[in-house]
């Protein structure tokens, strides 16, 4: 996933890129159209979810650092 990320920094202006389309576009099959498992499906939407309360709470915007730190740091996202 190291690698993935690098990979979009070199293609996006050396910007951390999303959070959420990342971790989407590694756990989630287009094909199926489902998720690889039932855990990814709730991190994902722990994404969401951290996404939406600090937009909720009228404060700037967090950034994709912010949120990657964060979901890391807290053990709701496990990088493999």
């Amino acid at each position: 996933m190291l690698n993935l990320l690098i990979d979009q920094m070199q293609t996006n202006g050396n910007r951390v890129p999303d959070l959420k389309e990342v971790y989407k576009s590694t756990h989630f099959n287009e094909d199926t159209k489902m998720w690889i498992s039932e855990e990814s499906e709730k991190n994902y939407g722990k994404i969401i979810e951290v996404e939406a309360e600090h937009a909720e709470a009228g404060v700037t915007s967090i950034t994709q650092e912010e949120l990657n730190f964060n979901q890391v740091a807290q053990g709701k996202i496990r990088i493999r």
